[in-house]
């Protein structure tokens, strides 16, 4: 985030949006893909990454990957998101079944969870959205028979949206995944049609706006909103342009952030922000998840398979063992016995989860077993069962498991370090590059084990094609890692530490920082990070 920017904090903006009148709304939410990070789909950022590599290797110019890349007239342009779809997808069917695929496994975070609740209490009953997910809509029939949304995903559906209505209103301003009405390219992008720019400059004059996610690539939303400002008859309750910490905004965002009535927000991210509001406003957590045996029967995953920087967020993971903790009273009760005989009557991933949560991972891996057993191509149970294995030092049956498993290729040479058969890594990793060159974690993976054996001139290949596609801060603390640059690599880490893309468990865990287990620096440079988390709780 630039330092000419005066950032206001989280907290600052919760209260705002809780300083109501009439407990009517004062501000409709505006969210963009960052949003559904945590509900496992691509940032439009991570898009970019994964196509600007796929062009790079199709098109093999004589140049290295960055020279290349400067030369690209789209290159860092508003416009890059766009130009890179319609290059490397023709046709808007093509399109479209990308973004299917994108979508395909995708679950509900925390964040759309608590959102639900801010619907139900009036705190927000509009969104604006360029996503093509459906999790919005999702959460509000799983978890609460109180929100109904209107769902708007066409022009010609829009003007009949009344401003003046209680019911939440979602508003698809690129469309949905399941028409053919999306929009991604740049002349898709390029204005808003006409009912949607009219809605949006409608709900202008009346709210402020709250953008989360957005990193405001899309000339056809930034045009509007800009346009809007120049009249202070609109966004009179501010325009609060949420950034990730230590990120920086794009220059037409940071343009915009100079704007009177705009100003920046530093969040951690959309769950982490949700999980704020809704705790400052002393909301309860929807009934139909806290009624454990509903849930559990509907959607236990949001509770089950949490990502672990996650449950490093203080509310959010003493929700979870809330959750948690009633499903066992329930189940007692229903049963009218102890817990142990209790528990038995509970879907088998929600036992998984209360022994975890318990620490008691041996009983967890019990159930766990009759889990993957149940569910053997779900690449999340997949993971739960590996990452348990590991954990508990069942190296034999994890090398077993990996070989049938529903695990991503990068799961499974991640999961393959820790069972000390790195030539058997290495042929596995090279063929699976074979067919995806630019994927980083198969290639760092490889590095690692080539370190091992040791094979310095391998390893050092990977590293600098690595470097040369410009991989994101986890990886390149990876590479300088298995380079011996340690004060580099303390600094990268730090960054994506603060970015809450990595916990410190899984540091200590990850073999590519294995050789500095017992580095002095290293254990200082924890325990210096687990105080300063301490003193921050």
């Amino acid at each position: 985030m630039t330092s000419s920017l005066e950032i206001k904090s989280a907290e600052h903006l919760a209260h705002l949006m809780l300083n109501r009148n009439d407990d009517m709304p004062s501000y409709a939410l505006f969210l963009g893909a960052g949003a559904s990070f945590h509900s496992g789909i691509l940032t439009a950022d991570a898009m970019i990454d994964e196509w600007r590599r796929r062009l790079f290797l199709i098109n093999k110019p004589r140049y290295k990957y960055a020279t290349w890349l400067r030369k690209q007239s789209w290159y860092e342009s508003d416009q890059e998101y766009a130009v890179l779809f319609a290059e490397l997808y023709d046709e808007p069917s093509q399109r479209r079944d990308y973004i299917e695929r994108c979508i395909e496994g995708s679950h509900l975070s925390w964040g759309y969870l608590y959102l639900t609740s801010l619907f139900e209490a009036q705190i927000f009953n509009t969104v604006f959205t360029t996503n093509f997910d459906d999790l919005i809509n999702e959460a509000c029939y799983l978890y609460t028979d109180k929100v109904r949304p209107i769902v708007c995903a066409h022009d010609s559906e829009v003007s009949n949206i009344r401003i003046t209505k209680k019911r939440t209103k979602i508003i698809k301003l690129h469309g949905d995944f399941l028409f053919d009405n999306i929009k991604n390219t740049t002349s898709e992008t390029e204005r808003l049609e006409k009912n949607m720019e009219l809605k949006l400059s409608q709900f202008g004059q009346e709210y402020g706006l709250v953008v989360i996610g957005y990193g405001g690539r899309d000339n056809s939303v930034m045009s509007i909103i800009e346009k809007l400002l120049r009249n202070s008859d609109y966004f009179k309750h501010g325009v609060y342009w949420c950034i990730r910490r230590g990120e920086t905004p794009r220059k037409r965002v940071q343009d915009l952030l100079t704007k009177d009535r705009v100003h920046a927000i530093e969040i951690t991210g959309f769950d982490e922000f949700m999980s704020l509001v809704h705790d400052q406003a002393n909301l309860q957590l929807p009934p139909l998840l806290v009624n454990p045996m509903q849930v559990a029967e509907q959607r236990s995953k949001v509770f089950c398979s949490v990502p672990a920087t996650l449950r490093d967020n203080e509310i959010i993971r003493h929700d979870i063992a809330r959750v948690l903790d009633s499903i066992c009273e329930v189940s007692m009760k229903k049963a009218n016995t102890k817990e142990s005989t209790a528990l038995e009557d509970l879907p088998v991933r929600v036992k998984v989860a209360i022994m975890r949560d318990r620490g008691d991972l041996p009983k967890a891996l019990e159930y766990m077993r009759l889990d993957v057993a149940e569910n053997k191509a779900d690449p999340v149970c997949a993971y739960e069962y590996a990452d348990m294995l590991e954990r508990l030092g069942e190296t034999a049956e994890l090398e077993e498991f990996i070989k049938s498993s529903a695990l991503s290729d990068e799961n499974k040479s991640y999961f393959m370090l820790f069972i000390n058969d790195d030539a058997a890594l290495i042929d596995f990793t090279g063929k699976r590059l074979q067919k995806d060159p630019s994927n980083l974690y198969l290639r760092i993976n490889r590095a690692i084990a080539y370190k091992r054996l040791p094979n310095t001139g391998a390893m050092n290949k990977d590293l600098k094609l690595l470097e040369e596609l410009q991989p994101n801060e986890e990886i390149a603390a990876g590479i300088l890692a298995l380079k011996g640059n340690k004060e580099e690599m303390f600094r990268f880490l730090d960054i994506v530490l603060n970015k809450k893309r990595i916990t410190l468990d899984a540091i200590q865990r990850y073999p590519v920082f294995e050789d500095y287990h017992k580095d002095v620096d290293f254990k200082k440079f924890i325990q210096d990070r687990k105080k300063s988390k301490n003193n921050k709780s």
